[in-house]
Parts: C-alpha cells; structure tokens; sequence
C-alpha cells in the first residue's frame, strides 16, 4: 500500500510540473510575440500611412518626448523631441532633413500652425500654416526667418576664392576675331539652319547663339578641322587636354566635361566639342544700386523691370503670376522665386570675381533676399547645355505622341503655355545632317517616311516638310480643321477626308 501510494504522489509532481513548464512556455511566446510586434518594422508608402506625431518623427529618426497646446499664441501645438542632427554641421546645412521632418508633421496634423522644440540641442522651429490651402506660410528657425541661406550665404562669402586663370594660346581665326570685334557677330559661313537658339554653320563644323547683337557663346563641332587653342581640336580626348592645359577649373574627366578661364575666353571640353564664352567686363555699379533699392523696398516688379532694362541680355527669362525666373551666367547673377526652395536673387563667382566688396550688400544677405553661391553659374549653364543635348533623343521617345518612324532624325515638340505648338525640332541622329526646327503653328503631324512630315495648319492646310533640304510643299489648302489622323499606304486620313500623297 505504501509503494501505491508514492506512484500516485510522484504522478501528481509530474502533472504540476508539466502544467508549470506549459505556463511559463505560454508566457515566453507572449513576451516573444510581443517583442517581434515592437520590434516590426511597419512600411510607409504614402504620407497617409502615417497615424501619429510620435510615428512620423520616429521615422524621421528623431526621439519623440511629448505634445501639448502651444505656448504661442500664433501656434496650435507644441511638439517636443530630440534631432538626430544639428542645423548646422562641419559648416555643412542640414536644411533638406528639417524641411522633410517639417513637411511631415504639418501633412500629419492637417497644417495646424505647430512648433518643433529640442532644448538639448537649443532648437525652436516655429511653422505657421494655412489649414484652407494647407499649405505652409512662413519658417522661423530660433525666431529667425530663411535661417539657412543667411548662414550658407555668409560662409560662401567667406569661403570665396577667385578663379583660377589657366594661360593658353588662341588658334582659331574665329575667336580671334570675335576678341577683337568685342563678340559682335561676325561672317561663320553658310548658316543651314537654327536649333534651340543656335545658328548652325554645319559644313563649317560651328554653332553659335547670339543674345542681344552680341555672340554669347560659339561651339565648334566634330566638323571643324582647325585647332582651337593650344593646338588642341574637337578630336582631341579630355585626358590629352587636362595633360596639356593642367588641372581643370570647371568639371571632371568622370562628368565628361571640364573647363579653364583664359584671359579672354572661357574654354570647355567635351565629347567630340569645344565650347567658347567671352570674358566680358561687366558694370555691375548699376546693378548694386537697383539691389539695394529692392532690399529696402522689396517691390520685385519694379526691380525686374529696371533689371531688363539695364541688363537686356538675359540667357533665360520666364514669368508668370506666380513664378520668376532671370539667368545672365556671364555675369554671375540668377534670379528665381517659386523655381526652386531656395528664392531669392543668387550671385555666383562670376559676379564675386568683380565685386569682391559685399559690404554694401550685408543687410541684403541677412534678411535672406540675396544669396551667395561658391560656384560658376557659367559652367552650369554650359553642363545643362550639354545635357540637354545629349538627353534630346530620351526626351523625344518620352514626349513623342505618335511613334516615330524615322531613323534619321529624333524629334520633339515645344509647345506654348497653353499647350499649342511653337514649333518642332529635329536632331539627327548619326550628326549627318544638320539639327534643325520648324516654327509654324502647327496643328498636328506625322511621319511620311525618314525625312519628310506631313503637318496641318487649323482652317489654312496640310503641308509636307523634307527635313533635309528645308524644302515645303503644300498639299491642300481651304478652311478644313485640318486634324491629321493616320498616313498608311500612301493615303493620310484627316477630319473626315482623305487625299492619296504619291
């Protein structure tokens, strides 16, 4: 009886145990479960996938502490939290993270004016919003306005080194004589045709574009035979030019284009061209006089229309009601509001390479209207020249609303801001035959075979157009909208006609 008795007790210890190890197993799969729950990394695919404040700034890598009714009385709520990073750092700005954790959080509370407050790094960013067109108005950074361009503006300023000039002898005949004729045109040749503001002498192996009866830059071409400084050509490889020239001022071999500043003359170099800009003198004692009259009066369309008046040679200029935008590179100066995040009137080293004295300019770079870059608007300017070039053919295959059947030519269309037809280009695609438009008000087109188009005028008629020879011929005429629909087998199909094209 005794022996019966422990089996029974010794079961029951068993039972006990294995109910215990079965509870604590429970327990640790629910600590574990809970554990992968926080630890779950959720993803964040749209601006609406976020549900919290602490949510958006966790994922902004910042520590979330608390929230509140604001202080302020222009704000609505008070954010407190930890930046992983600073304003400023190793003289570098951080503006593009505080603007994205800043954006963020207004999308988040539906544009409530709100504040962002860090005391361990001494930060208070004020945001004020409009909830109608939600929509930020205004950033204040320690209570001060356009905090980063005053602080990157400063520095630029500071940090300024003037360009270098490389020494180098001139070879063409046709710089030469631009140097001399202070860049007015002068005879290039035979003129084919223009594309994108460039005259193009083809056979001559040149381009040039003209701004204001003055040649503002000429590019020489795979065609030119001539050397055009120190013996160097458009075959000659950028590694030979930098062995010649030395290090380049502008670019990289790796960018595939690079520069130097002559005494007369700035010099580019890139696949198969060389590309020429004057070395101008510019005035800029009239120019510092209408910036200081806009910083006191803050007026912008007096100040564009002074501006155009007394620098009518403007790379770029577009406007409208609620944008602005004025290039001179050779000058040094850009103008934009509502281009990019950074509005305000830009000066580059160009300009600093003139008026070194900013002194007279201070108040204007401390309120943010004006902005010190430490670079060359030139060689940007010709890196976006390049660029468009080279990317024309993409652009084309995007644009293109029908499909071009052509092998020869890439082409693409510049419309009007009301999106009617300027005008269409044509870039060859081997270099054989001369890039080149055509500026009609064109209704439509299509393609007839590898140079030649057929286009319509509205209520005037349908034209074929030889993209080789510049040749036009009139294929009908009348009152007809002229809306071309299908060219197959000789027969093009338009409004509700016909007509057979042999």
């Amino acid at each position: 009886m005794k022996k019966k008795k422990n089996k029974k007790k010794n079961k029951f210890i068993i039972i006990i145990s294995v109910i215990v190890i079965i509870f604590f197993m429970l327990i640790l799969i629910g600590v574990q479960r809970t554990i992968n729950k926080k630890n779950q990394v959720k993803d964040y695919d749209d601006i609406s996938d976020f549900e919290s404040i602490r949510e958006i700034l966790e994922y902004s890598n910042c520590e979330y502490i608390s929230e509140k009714n604001s202080e302020d009385s222009e704000c609505d709520i008070d954010i407190n939290l930890t930046f992983p990073v600073k304003l400023m750092e190793d003289g570098k700005s951080n503006e593009v993270f505080f603007n994205n954790v800043i954006k963020r959080v207004g999308n988040i509370i539906g544009f409530e004016s709100f504040r962002l407050i860090d005391d361990k790094n001494d930060i208070k960013i004020k945001v004020i919003c409009d909830e109608d067109t939600k929509s930020i108005i205004s950033i204040y950074i320690n209570g001060e306005t356009n905090y980063f361009k005053k602080r990157i503006s400063k520095q630029n300023a500071n940090q300024y080194q003037e360009t270098q000039t490389t020494k180098f002898d001139i070879n063409s005949e046709e710089i030469k004589l631009l140097i001399q004729n202070n860049w007015k045109p002068i005879n290039f040749g035979t003129k084919e045709s223009t594309f994108d503001k460039y005259d193009i002498y083809f056979d001559e192996g040149i381009k040039v574009r003209n701004i204001s009866n003055n040649v503002y830059n000429i590019v020489f071409t795979k065609k030119y035979s001539g050397n055009v400084i120190n013996n160097i050509t458009t075959k000659t490889s950028l590694e030979e030019i930098k062995k010649d020239l030395g290090n380049e001022t502008f670019g990289s071999i790796d960018d595939g284009v690079i520069g130097y500043k002559g005494e007369n003359i700035y010099v580019f170099f890139s696949e198969g061209e060389i590309s020429i800009y004057g070395v101008k003198i510019a005035e800029y004692d009239d120019f510092n006089d209408l910036l200081n009259q806009y910083i006191e009066k803050n007026d912008v369309l007096d100040f564009m229309d002074k501006l155009t008046d007394l620098w009518p040679d403007y790379y770029e200029y577009d406007y409208d009601s609620n944008y602005l935008y004025i290039s001179y590179p050779l000058k040094g100066v850009r103008i934009e509001y509502n281009v990019s995040e950074k509005n305000g009137i830009k000066l580059y080293k160009e300009y600093l390479d003139k008026c070194q004295d900013l002194k007279s300019l201070n108040k204007g770079i401390e309120s943010g209207i004006l902005i010190i870059e430490n670079s060359n608007l030139l060689y940007l300017s010709e890196e976006e020249r390049i660029n468009k070039y080279l990317d024309f053919g993409y652009i084309s295959s995007m644009n293109i609303k029908d499909d071009n059947k052509s092998e020869l030519f890439y082409s693409n269309v510049v419309t009007y801001a009301d999106g009617s037809i300027e005008k269409i280009q044509f870039q060859s695609k081997t270099g054989e035959y001369p890039d080149s438009e055509l500026e009609k008000p064109i209704n439509s087109y299509l393609w007839v075979s590898d140079n030649i188009i057929v286009y319509s005028i509205k209520n005037q008629g349908i034209y074929l157009y030889d993209i080789i020879r510049k040749e036009i011929g009139t294929l009908v005429t009348g009152e007809d909208e002229f809306e071309l629909k299908e060219y197959k087998d000789n027969i093009l199909k338009y409004d509700d006609k016909e007509i057979n094209i042999q």
